[in-house]
């Protein structure tokens, strides 16, 4: 029984791990799937040792968005799996969570080439700013460094304008 199963989560790791080599999503395990269905429990699955489980409560949260999702997801892309990272990146991006904005700035210098890309994507889809077109490592951290200061320049203006009641 025992190399049974373990055949068998061979020939799964081996299918997922040709997916994400063709540039695809393999779907989550049907534990994966369950736990995020569970009530209450996204906060938990975020924290899973599975990164399975965590990107599927990734994704969950562009089925139903959460007041914390912002957050979640800032969290999540400093995840110390590669594609939980970049599904971080692509939910902000969809959701337009600008909560995770400076987190997901940050992301724009991930080792992952994937998150990089999906961390440029969902920057102009937030705030309308592109990072493509910086080629040379120098023009990338200036470009990364203006965004950094824009950012917090933007949010600033944020906090003095509601400060003074102007709202946001």
């Amino acid at each position: 029984r025992g190399a049974v199963v373990r055949s068998v989560r061979g020939i799964r790791w081996r299918k997922e791990r040709g997916l994400r080599q063709a540039g695809h999503e393999p779907a989550p395990s049907a534990p994966a799937a369950a736990a995020v269905r569970r009530p209450g429990s996204l906060a938990q699955t975020l924290v899973s040792p599975d990164p399975a489980v965590r990107t599927a409560a990734l994704r969950s949260l562009l089925e139903a968005p959460s007041p914390q999702s912002g957050q979640l997801l800032a969290a999540a892309l400093v995840d110390p799996d590669a594609n939980v990272r970049r599904t971080a990146a692509e939910v902000v991006g969809r959701l337009k969570a600008e909560e995770a904005v400076f987190s997901l700035i940050l992301a724009l210098d991930d080792p992952s080439a994937e998150v990089r890309q999906a961390a440029e994507q969902a920057v102009t889809a937030v705030t309308g700013r592109a990072v493509a077109g910086s080629t040379s490592p120098e023009q990338r951290r200036e470009r990364i460094s203006e965004l950094k200061q824009w950012w917090k320049e933007q949010r600033y203006g944020q906090l003095s304008r509601g400060a003074a009641g102007q709202g946001p």
